[in-house]
């Protein structure tokens, strides 16, 4: 995004701030699109692999780590909180792109050990299903995190999708899940990714299915490390 588009999005959003004030998500408190009471009962970090769902403080297990690549796994609410999934639900399905900033916001909070030379690598959606949608809710959550903590985001599509494959709620198991993603994935452009601290980004994470293929496919470009953050689990 260019000055003049940030420019022009900056006044869009003032305006219409000034024509429809904010109220927040969970006790429509006006003038925040999520009060500080809210948000303090929605933390809840996972006590499970969220790869393998294996009993472990965070959210993945050694083992875990080691066959995927993945060094951590963090997300900040269980989505069966019925204000996460009114958070997600509404920045993903009814268009209220300004919940981005509220759940980039509790999201800066988990990475407190950013190393330098860190990117944001959004989950990128099929160009099928983003024509569909308009917008990529993964990529909308990392511009408000990188926002926060002034990381950069990869905005060349890198990373990207080969295969429109069904929304992973409607598949029954992990082996399932995992067997749809196969190879969903694929690489272009792969130096702007060798040797940075890759983090990837999600609105929800299930099983791990989608993250975990991501992953196996940005091995290839050669990062030094792939942590996963996604704001949503189970």
């Amino acid at each position: 995004m260019n000055t003049r588009e940030r420019a022009w999005e900056y006044l869009c959003t003032q305006i219409g701030s000034l024509l429809f004030p904010s109220y927040c998500v969970g006790c429509h408190t006006p003038h925040t699109l999520l009060c500080h009471a809210c948000a303090g009962v929605l933390f809840a970090p996972p006590s499970k692999c969220l790869l393998c769902a294996r009993p472990v403080l965070g959210g993945i297990c050694r083992d875990c780590a080691k066959k995927s690549a993945i060094t951590h796994i963090d997300a900040y609410a269980p989505y069966r909180h019925p204000l996460a999934r009114a958070l997600v639900t509404g920045t993903k399905y009814h268009y209220e792109h300004a919940l981005a900033r509220p759940i980039g916001t509790l999201l800066a909070t988990l990475l407190t050990d950013v190393p330098a030379n860190s990117l944001f690598v959004p989950i990128p959606l099929h160009r099928k299903k983003l024509r569909e949608r308009g917008f990529n809710q993964s990529h909308l959550i990392a511009r408000s995190i990188a926002a926060e903590l002034h990381i950069p985001i990869e905005e060349t599509d890198s990373l990207y999708r080969t295969r429109y494959t069904p929304p992973q709620a409607r598949t029954t198991s992990r082996k399932e899940r995992r067997a749809h993603l196969a190879s969903a994935f694929a690489l272009q452009n792969t130096t702007v990714l060798t040797g940075k601290h890759l983090i990837l980004v999600d609105d929800v994470i299930t099983s791990g299915a989608t993250a975990l293929e991501a992953a196996r496919t940005l091995v290839r470009a050669a990062p030094a490390s792939i942590r996963v953050l996604a704001f949503a689990y189970g």
